[in-house]
């Protein structure tokens, strides 16, 4: 196996981080040659189109393809990567948000508002359990929110949390509101465990 590297060290301290390590990290180039399937790199960040890239999905070479230089993007590349109109329609998106902030209003009449890792008891909305609830609020857009083809095989291109990351800057260019950011979100959790085999 190519690009893996053994490490024993599971938990990161002064002692076991190496600057120079990360500072050339951070300071690849990533070049357009790296990322064949990419419209564009911008600030290093490769962009995918969807649009022209979906029918790849439904192609077995195409797909392995285009998960496969995802995946070198996010282990060893840029780290993040943005998936352009990853939705064909977001109006979804908008279903399951205004889901969101009616379950956030009723829990916080019923209780205040629950305590998170951040701040105090009220100071920020989070919804514990949020998938459940959505899926239980509206099951039909619950399917239809992560019934997502080109967010499914980047999750399965490199399940890890870190994916997180570019669903961000996704949801950003998208300026739709925090809330859907946080939805996005969630919805990569989900995925991932769903394609690691934990639901």
């Amino acid at each position: 196996m190519t690009n893996h590297t053994e490490t024993s060290v599971a938990y990161y301290d002064p002692q076991t981080c190496d600057l120079g390590e990360f500072k050339a990290l951070i300071d690849q180039e990533t070049r357009p040659e790296t990322v064949p399937h990419a419209m564009a790199v911008e600030k290093n960040i490769p962009l995918y189109d969807m649009i022209t890239l979906r029918a790849a999905l439904d192609d077995v070479s195409t797909r392995r393809a285009l998960m496969a230089e995802w995946a070198q993007v996010l282990r060893n590349g840029a780290g993040v990567l943005v998936l352009k109109s990853a939705y064909a329609d977001t109006e979804v998106l908008d279903r399951a948000t205004a889901i969101y902030a009616d379950i956030i209003a009723r829990e916080k009449a019923g209780t205040g508002g629950g305590g998170d890792h951040f701040a105090a008891a009220g100071a920020n909305d989070r919804i514990w359990n949020a998938l459940q609830k959505l899926c239980e609020a509206a099951p039909d857009v619950f399917l239809d929110y992560f019934a997502n083809a080109a967010i499914a095989a980047v999750c399965e291109a490199c399940s890890t949390f870190f994916i997180i990351i570019e669903l961000i800057l996704l949801c950003l260019s998208v300026n739709k509101g925090v809330i859907r950011c946080i939805n996005i979100c969630l919805m990569f959790h989900l995925l991932t465990f769903i394609e690691s085999g934990c639901v």
